[in-house]
């Protein structure tokens, strides 16, 4: 059976609906209950995981604390999160004799680049979100020479899909639906990401796990729009029919902020991987998931005689 550690949040949720397609049994570990109907185990990974579960042939470790402002303000918080929960995590795959462990890096790790970051680049992390994932990368290659666990990282780009209510586009959804005539926006609006679908990085993981011959590998996975918080804007205005004002906060941001990164996915590419969906086709379905959140939100408040 698989495990997935953090299975409550937006990613994890994901993959378990894979999952559960696919008929596979699994287990969620999350402080929080689950989105999806499964087995769950109710910890809080800064605590040595205890809970005995049987047979689990993989990890899927996606729990960690990734706002960068949190991090930045309670140190505490984030490297108990993301280096002794992740000590934690790897700790309980030894003990119990876990085949595989999935580990969700981060893009972040190379800092900020013009360039199109490899696996071959140096990682420059510039704050402590991304010094705690270099450190959970570092944990979990030390427990696959040691103990033969196969660990697979991904420093994935920002993901997009269903259950993700965070993040530039759904905070730019939100704003536009609150006033559609202006927005304002930090800075010029042109830093740049490749933004992936969820489940095309949940392929990536999958594909991993089954051709990876190395006790530890590494790998970016991004896609291959390299896109805007001002195209994001320009395809949410479009979507919604609306043309607002932009208002550009030029003194907006924070020390730390990653402005500019794009990582390459050839190394994912040369072992079979490939999008199933572009920026436009994904970003559009995310957006109509977030009118039917909207609009289940609007209709339960209504409901409840609060109008």
């Amino acid at each position: 059976m698989d495990l997935i550690i953090g299975g409550s949040g937006f990613i994890g949720s994901n993959i378990a609906n894979r999952l559960k397609m696919e008929g596979k049994d699994f287990a969620i570990l999350d402080k929080q209950e689950p989105q999806i109907e499964s087995r769950w185990v109710n910890h809080d990974i800064t605590e040595v995981i205890q809970e005995p579960i049987q047979d689990i042939d993989c990890i899927y470790h996606l729990a960690a604390e990734g706002t960068i402002r949190v991090c930045q303000e309670n140190p505490k918080v984030c490297f108990d999160n993301n280096v002794l929960g992740t000590y934690n995590v790897a700790e309980f795959a030894r003990k119990n004799d876990v085949k595989h462990i999935v580990f969700m890096s981060s893009y972040a790790t190379y800092g900020n680049s013009n360039e199109v970051s490899t696996e071959e680049f140096p990682l420059r992390a510039r704050n402590h979100y991304s010094f705690s994932k270099i450190a959970g990368e570092a944990i979990m290659e030390s427990y696959a020479y040691e103990y033969g666990i196969k660990v697979h990282a991904m420093r994935s780009a920002p993901v997009i899909g269903k259950y993700l209510i965070k993040g530039v586009t759904a905070h730019f959804y939100q704003k536009l639906k609150s006033n559609p005539k202006e927005i304002e926006i930090w800075g010029s609006g042109e830093q740049k990401r490749n933004y992936i679908w969820v489940e095309d990085l949940i392929s990536a993981m999958h594909l991993t796990k089954q051709k990876q011959a190395e006790a530890y590998g590494f790998y970016n996975v991004g896609g291959s729009d390299v896109v805007s918080a001002i195209d994001i804007l320009g395809l949410l205005s479009k979507k919604l029919e609306i043309k607002p004002k932009i208002i550009r906060d030029k003194n907006a941001g924070f020390k730390g902020d990653i402005a500019m990164q794009i990582v390459s996915s050839k190394k994912l590419q040369k072992i079979g991987w490939k999008e199933t969906k572009n920026f436009n086709q994904y970003m559009n379905e995310y957006i109509d998931w977030l009118a039917e959140q909207a609009a289940k939100s609007e209709s339960t408040y209504n409901k409840e005689g609060k109008k």
